[in-house]
């Protein structure tokens, strides 16, 4: 009988965590893979959506951001990237951020933030990317 009670438990919990499958939606990379691909596109008022408006990467992980035809990556301030600006080639961008990232860092800081902007057809949208330790 007390078997019987805690199958009655965890056999609603096992159908939940069965049903809800996984979150592909995630600002990281998937367990496994060392890629974070970010959608870019205009909405309806010609102005810039990235789905992931905050992605965390470590080092050399890989960045694919895909877009338009024509759209630039722009970095203000700083850039994890050996560039500063990047324009998209058959619509795509791709970056790894560099092994050594953290090169001449205080081993005490464990993220940077970098902001940078989405340039389409002269519009600008400017979210986050966040290099982790």
């Amino acid at each position: 009988m007390r078997y019987f009670r805690v199958l009655i438990i965890l056999i609603p919990l096992l159908v939940v965590a069965c049903t809800e499958g996984p979150n592909f939606d995630l600002e990281r990379a998937l367990p496994g893979n060392s890629i974070v691909s970010i959608d870019v596109f205009l909405d309806e008022s010609k102005t810039p959506v990235v789905v992931k408006p905050k992605v965390y990467l470590k080092p050399n992980q890989r960045v694919l951001f895909v877009g338009p035809n024509k759209f630039a990556i722009e970095f203000i301030k700083g850039s994890p990237f050996p560039k500063h600006q990047y324009s998209s080639k058959e619509s795509i961008i791709d970056l790894q951020v560099p092994a050594d990232v953290f090169k001449g860092v205080d081993p005490s800081i464990k993220v940077l933030v970098y902001k940078y902007n989405v340039i389409i057809d002269g519009n600008l949208l400017d979210p986050l990317i966040v290099i982790m330790r």
